[in-house]
């Protein structure tokens, strides 16, 4: 095996000392046999392995600040985890009302099957300090597709809204030539300043809650109110509001959603039912964002057709 070069002049070096030594006398040596061996041999020890071996810098382990900084580290990841166990254990996840969950679940889900709805009615939008009225036809099919024309006043075709499959396109009448614009999934929170996805959108119009995986995902409570239930996490944050009519029908009346800083992110409220081939279905909505801003929707006529074609929510077709 070979030996590295500088450990081949350090044991060159430790001869000639001792090569030296031995040059005087015996009585010398004797006297300062001790004391010699003592120096050189902690150099061997040193050096049996490589030099390379050795981090550059520091030659004492565990001495350097990089050393110092891990274990720096490694003891405040280890608190970390002993806290994190503990508040576990400490805070416990709130009680879940079953008859709650169970409410819950049945109006965002109870929807969630096919289903054909058109309607006609008026748009009312408040923004700045300034209300706009429309008049609006839509259409739209469980769970995703959503077509919706805005018209001035007396008839005039002013926009168009189509959305399919996570995508939504936005057409305005008579500027830029009809160009056609295409969103993401915050289409809708751009037009109408809500953060609302056309899946949530759809649910609404339709009668049902938005968010549904919130609901799935959290845990359901009464409020003081006995009308009222809570979404909560586990460590008790306030996700959601949800304002139920009475029985039987039990229909939604308002859902508040929260920030988790605890502010309101939006509101929607189902203002008037009405019944339509046997199920119940909204004629008047609102929808009011953290702003103040608000949009009105009144269905003046509503129907369920047996039948959407798919042209109807692409725009491009």
């Amino acid at each position: 095996m070979g030996i590295n070069r500088p450990l081949k002049n350090v044991v060159s070096a430790g001869q000639t000392s001792q090569n030296a030594t031995q040059k005087r006398g015996l009585l010398v040596i004797n006297e300062h046999f001790e004391h010699d061996f003592s120096a050189l041999w902690p150099s061997g020890i040193v050096f049996l392995q490589p030099v390379k071996n050795i981090p550059s810098g520091n030659r004492l382990i565990g001495t350097g600040p990089d050393e110092i900084l891990a274990r720096f580290c490694l003891v405040v990841c280890l608190a970390m985890l002993v806290l994190t166990a503990g508040c576990a254990g400490w805070f416990r996840p709130p009680t879940q009302d079953q008859d709650a969950r169970t409410l819950l679940e049945r109006l965002a889900y109870s929807k969630a099957g096919p289903g054909n709805v058109k309607a006609v009615g008026s748009l009312e939008v408040r923004h700045g300090g300034q209300i706009r009225t429309l008049r609006v036809a839509l259409a739209l099919q469980m769970p995703d597709r959503l077509r919706v024309e805005l018209l001035s006043f007396i008839g005039q075709p002013l926009a168009r809204i189509a959305a399919r499959d996570g995508r939504l396109q936005f057409q305005e009448i008579g500027r830029c030539r009809g160009r056609l614009e295409t969103m993401g999934g915050n289409g809708l929170e751009r037009l109408l300043g809500i953060k609302l996805s056309v899946t949530d959108l759809v649910s609404v119009i339709s009668g049902g809650l938005p968010e549904r995986r919130l609901v799935k995902d959290n845990f359901a409570i009464r409020g003081k109110d006995p009308g009222t239930v809570l979404i909560k996490t586990r460590w008790h944050q306030l996700r959601a509001k949800i304002a139920i009519g009475s029985p039987p029908w039990q229909l939604p009346l308002s859902y508040e959603r929260y920030y988790p800083d605890g502010k309101l992110a939006y509101r929607v409220c189902w203002l008037q039912w009405k019944t339509v081939a046997g199920q119940k279905l909204p004629t008047a909505l609102r929808f009011e964002n953290e702003r103040g801003d608000r949009v009105d929707l009144r269905l003046r006529r509503i129907w369920r057709p047996d039948h959407l074609p798919e042209t109807l929510f692409d725009l491009a077709s």
